[in-house]
Formats: structure tokens, C-alpha cells, sequence
């Protein structure tokens, strides 16, 4: 029987060219093989869907994982509404920072991890209520834990260095901040105003009692 020529491979013969390229097989071999079959397929034309294949592999890419560095962006966008819907979140991440969430396993990590994000830092704000209320700040909590972009240090440069040496010892000795979420820098300005306050040292000394860092 003599080979024909096919101006056009079908789906079943192209995925064959695939599984025998995958096998080792070289563009010759297949070549040859396909002849013995019947049909005639240029060298070119062969390479061509070899080609496809590598490229359906590239395309089949595996989930973006959230890291450190997007959560913070996510937090900055939080900070501004906190109230923000996920899908908000989503298009401010894809608009502003040019980060893609396109896969559906994507944008569920990303729904969990913004779940995540606004849990912890509630918790991390009833923790800090909790010790100012115990120092005696029943009236001035509220003051105390506000931050927005109106806030400033204090001018006084001793209080913001022992600020930001108390603030890494809370985080380096105790479990004020849960695991794996540092410290965000709103704290650093309650902080600063304990410090004000003369009440550093004893926030510091509470926190460490109710809240000790464990061991391992």
C-alpha cells in the first residue's frame, strides 16, 4: 500500500507523534513508522507537533503559592478597608501590583489567606485590649490601639528607640503576636505612646506573663 500524504494530521495521530516522541523516539523514527501505517507526514510537519506538546507541558503550570511578600500587600490594602471584599483584593493585587491570580486553587489559598490575615490581626488586637485594659486604660483603649496616616512618633528620640526595642523583645519572648506573623507596624506607634505614657515596661511585663513564649 502506498503511504498518502495528509495535508492535515488528526487528533489521534498528532497525539500519537506525542506519545512516541515521549518515548524517545525521533522525528525520523516516527516518521518512518507512521509511512508503515499509511500515511506520509513531512519531517517539519512532525517537529511541528512535537513542539505543541512542549508547549501544552509549559502551559500546565502549577498553583501560585501566596509568599510573604504579596501577604504584606495584602495587609496594606486591608489597613486601608478592612472590610474589602476578597474579589476587591484580587483585582487591587492584579491592578496595582500587577500579580495574577488566575487559577481556581489560587484564588481559594488567596480567599484563605485574607480569612487568615483579618483573624489574626483581631486576635492580635484583643491580646494588646486585654493588657491595656488590666494596666487601668478602660477609657483610653480605644485611643491607644487607633492607627491611621495621621499618626505620628513621638519627637522624642529615646522613646521611639526604646519603643522599638521593647516591641522586638514582645516579639522575640513572647506569644503576643502569633506564630509566623511578626509584628505589624501599627504597633510600634502604641508603642511609642507607652512608652510616653511611662507604661512600656509594664505592658511588657503583663504581656509576657499572659501570653510567654513556648518552648520549640
Amino acid at each position: 500500500m502506498r503511504p498518502t500524504t495528509m495535508a492535515v494530521i488528526n487528533a489521534q495521530v498528532s497525539e500519537l507523534i506525542r506519545t512516541l516522541r515521549k518515548k524517545g523516539w525521533t522525528t525520523t523514527t516516527i516518521a518512518k513508522h507512521l509511512a508503515t501505517t499509511g500515511i506520509r507526514a513531512s519531517l517539519r510537519t512532525i517537529q511541528r507537533h512535537c513542539r505543541c506538546a512542549v508547549v501544552e507541558k509549559k502551559k500546565e503550570r502549577k498553583p501560585r503559592k501566596v509568599t510573604s511578600q504579596v501577604m504584606e500587600i495584602i495587609d496594606s490594602i486591608l489597613r486601608a478597608d478592612d472590610e474589602l471584599p476578597a474579589r476587591k483584593v484580587k483585582e487591587l493585587l492584579q491592578s496595582r501590583h500587577n500579580i495574577m491570580i488566575g487559577l481556581h486553587s489560587e484564588w481559594e489559598q488567596l480567599n484563605f489567606d485574607i480569612h487568615t490575615l483579618r483573624y489574626t490581626k483581631k486576635e492580635v488586637r484583643a491580646r494588646w485590649e486585654k493588657i491595656l485594659l488590666q494596666l487601668g486604660y478602660q477609657c483610653e483603649v480605644e485611643g491607644l490601639l487607633n492607627v491611621n496616616k495621621q499618626c505620628n512618633f513621638s519627637r522624642d528620640q529615646e522613646h521611639l528607640t526604646k519603643a522599638i526595642e521593647l516591641l522586638k523583645y514582645l516579639l522575640e519572648h513572647t506569644c503576643l503576636f502569633p506564630p509566623g506573623t511578626g509584628h505589624n507596624s501599627r504597633y510600634l506607634y502604641v508603642m511609642d505612646r507607652l512608652v510616653s505614657l511611662d507604661s512600656a515596661d509594664d505592658f511588657v511585663k503583663l504581656a509576657k506573663e499572659k501570653y510567654p513564649k513556648k518552648e520549640g
